[in-house]
């Protein structure tokens, strides 16, 4: 499982972070994971069965990551041509 940014509390004015975690289940521990290029403090997130790709519709624009766990690294993904405002922040992973 790999836990992954948000914000301090209810109100969008708290800081937000870039920060997370993987836990292990076989050693029942957690791991830091790397920081991200960029907050996303609403993002939708999914996984591809390798990588963890995260998209927000942000003020700074519309913008994604994608996190892999065999390295710890993050890249930034292009930017989507559409801006849209996630309201119940699902993803969803559809190839293969």
């Amino acid at each position: 499982m790999i836990v992954w940014g948000g914000y301090g509390s209810n109100d969008l004015e708290e800081p937000r972070f870039d920060d997370g975690a993987a836990y292990d289940p076989a050693q029942d521990s957690w791991a830091r994971i790397a920081r991200a290029p960029f907050v996303l403090s609403s993002a939708a997130a999914t996984w591809t069965g390798t990588r963890l790709l995260v998209w927000d519709a942000t003020p700074e624009g519309p913008r994604g990551a994608s996190y892999d766990p065999a390295s710890d690294t993050w890249r930034r993904m292009a930017d989507a041509p559409l801006d849209r405002y996630f309201s119940d922040k699902t993803g969803v992973w559809t190839a293969g």
